[in-house]
């Protein structure tokens, strides 16, 4: 099993429970679906393409193509854009839970910890 190299638990933001959410999750395979492993990301990309259509993606990019009317892009954001068109493109989502005495930093290292994995799995997974 490889390792993600970027960790939250380093941080000493996160209690025992949140990093063990994340980082061992065996004692909670029976509430889901795939463990947070970069060889899950494999199933989950098997999954993804199952049930999303050019068609979907088409709409997809073309929403959000509306979305940023108006709005100076860099060459890099136009090229990700047309690249959600492509059926070997996935995306990384993040959300941000609710949690006490977190603060606004909390959602900064969500949004850091997001782009790392978006890095790593393209490293990892070439092809996608």
């Amino acid at each position: 099993m490889q390792k993600f190299t970027f960790h939250r638990e380093a941080t000493g933001l996160f209690s025992e429970q949140q990093n063990r959410m994340v980082y061992r999750q065996e004692e909670l395979m029976d509430f889901l679906h795939l463990p947070y492993r970069i060889e899950s990301f494999k199933r989950q990309i098997e999954l993804k393409s199952a049930h999303y259509s050019h068609k979907q993606r088409t709409i997809l990019n073309n929403i959000l193509d509306q979305q940023y009317k108006g709005i100076q892009k860099e060459n890099k954001v136009l090229l990700n854009l047309e690249k959600l068109k492509e059926g070997s493109t996935f995306t990384v989502t993040t959300g941000h839970q609710l949690s006490l005495f977190t603060g606004p930093l909390f959602f900064i290292y969500k949004i850091l910890h997001a782009i790392r994995l978006s890095e790593e799995l393209n490293d990892f997974y070439s092809d996608f």
